[in-house]
């Protein structure tokens, strides 16, 4: 049975991270037989990252990863595909990845109200105590580091940004040209039948088409000057519909204050890295299981000291909003 480990759902969708979207999708077009629990912890991966998929003792992380994995055991969506459509797929998703998700974090992040008044109370109800002071403030500094090469910029002590030359506003409309003039009239990226390309599309154009936000700018924008796309959305959405998919609780889960009392990395060991133990072999520690305990480190011994700065903050930015 294989289960999928996400962030949790809002919007009528079923999870509001595009690349756990993406799997999702990928899932549902291609399997029945496989769960998700929306733990929206992303320190139970080894890589501190959602989605991971547990396949019974093989636990994989990443979207990308995902879908290889998947592929390889005879889960292949892109079978049919020429070698001209898998390269075309693999340069396209490549740009989806790069501009759907930058103008993704450019409405959530840059726009303060929608931030403010919408992205951090969605994930502070998503997430338990204490984390949901410090993770959306972190989700939002990471926003801010990977939009520099845009030439946005933090001001004023509470770091708000600033798109200063409006390049976003302008790399918008450049990748809605770019996919919608891919698409074309066909119903899928490839005609009639969902790729992989048209999940990873879905996974990150579904956000910026069904997010309701303070500002909703670029779903009106998407709404209105891209109806192909518009629909391909709509298309998917009811596609996928019929495709139930099976939740299981997010029971048995490493907690924050279970880890006070216990190392993760026992956890991990106990949970992930058990058939090593029976087998009787000694494994070095890999790059995961390092990145893994450190950030689950980080999080553990300095959430505290977030909680008295965040809630100190959220005053700052609730009157910030006000003004």
């Amino acid at each position: 049975m294989l289960c999928l480990y996400i962030w949790g759902s809002h919007w009528g969708l079923p999870s509001i991270d595009p690349a756990c979207l993406s799997v999702i999708s990928y899932l549902q077009l291609v399997s029945e037989d496989w769960n998700v629990i929306e733990c929206c912890n992303p320190n139970v991966s080894p890589t501190g990252e959602l989605p991971v998929l547990r396949d019974g003792l093989n636990w994989i992380a990443g979207v990308h990863n995902i879908i290889n994995h998947l592929k390889k055991n005879g889960l292949n969506v892109d079978e049919n595909l020429t070698n001209k459509q898998k390269a075309d797929s693999l340069a396209f998703t490549s740009y989806i990845e790069e501009c759907a998700y930058d103008v993704l974090l450019f409405t959530w992040y840059v726009d303060s109200k929608n931030f403010v008044e919408v992205i951090r109370p969605l994930y502070a109800g998503l997430l338990s105590f204490p984390m949901q002071y410090f993770i959306p403030t972190q989700l939002r500094d990471f926003a801010k580091e990977r939009l520099t090469r845009h030439g946005i910029e933090s001001v004023g002590d509470t770091g708000f940004l600033m798109d200063k030359s409006t390049k976003l506003n302008k790399i918008v409309h450049e990748s809605y040209d770019v996919l919608q003039k891919k698409l074309g009239d066909n119903e899928f990226f490839f005609r009639d039948q969902p790729s992989s390309l048209d999940v990873m599309a879905y996974g990150y154009l579904a956000l910026h088409k069904y997010s309701e936000l303070s500002n909703p700018d670029l779903a009106t924008i998407f709404n209105t000057e891209y109806p192909r796309l518009a629909r391909f959305c709509e298309r998917m959405k009811n596609y996928l519909s019929s495709r139930p998919i099976s939740k299981l609780p997010a029971t048995d889960l490493p907690s924050f204050f279970s880890g006070l009392f216990s190392s993760p990395h026992t956890w991990f060991n106990r949970n992930v890295w058990k058939t090593y133990n029976v087998e009787g072999i000694k494994k070095e520690k890999s790059e995961a299981q390092i990145k893994f305990e450190r950030k689950r480190n980080l999080s553990i011994f300095g959430a505290i000291g977030f909680v008295e700065k965040e809630i100190v903050d959220e005053v700052d930015y609730e009157e910030d909003s006000e003004n």
